[in-house]
């Protein structure tokens, strides 16, 4: 993954990578130990992580981001910006309606019922996900690295840090 002086973005799509590598292993044991208690576990830590990564990782490029992208070309033509808008939040929207769909079976999992993960609704999270993180990384993150000044970088990383912190300690 692209270094950037954003590395809060950067270990969130590390976030997102690692729970697709998790869930293809989760299809992968259901097949053969069934909805036991690793599995179980497995169904847990993804159905309380996934939906909290997934809405940081939105907030963080569509609240933080792009909108610090648009403000440094203020004045200038900013077309391609708006696509990329467009572009991420269709993303995200399709990345929130595959999870969705895997919801459900990790529901059952979670209590130990027999169920398991329709292969194209994974297959098609996965590939969702990991082709959202190679086009961030190959192509949005390098434009806000060549824009953004020192000092939208500092906001951006307070910001994803507020975001990262427990309700609980506000």
């Amino acid at each position: 993954m692209t270094a950037t002086p954003f590395p809060a973005l950067t270990l969130q799509h590390q976030q997102l990578a690692q729970a697709c590598t998790t869930l293809q292993g989760l299809a992968t044991h259901l097949a053969r130990q069934g909805s036991d208690d690793a599995a179980m576990d497995t169904a847990r830590t993804l159905l309380r992580g996934v939906p909290a990564g997934m809405a940081r990782h939105c907030a963080t490029e569509e609240d933080g981001l792009l909108p610090a992208l648009m403000e440094s070309m203020a004045g200038s033509d900013a077309c391609c910006l708006r696509d990329f808008g467009r572009r991420v939040g269709a993303e995200h929207r399709a990345l929130e309606h595959l999870w969705f769909a895997l919801r459900h079976p990790l529901e059952c999992i979670e209590r130990g019922e027999p169920a398991q993960l329709c292969p194209q609704d994974l297959d098609a999270f996965v590939a969702q996900c990991r082709a959202h993180i190679s086009w961030a990384e190959r192509e949005l993150l390098p434009l806000a690295v060549r824009l953004l000044s020192d000092a939208q970088w500092a906001q951006l990383a307070a910001q994803a840090h507020r975001r990262a912190e427990p309700a609980d300690r506000g």
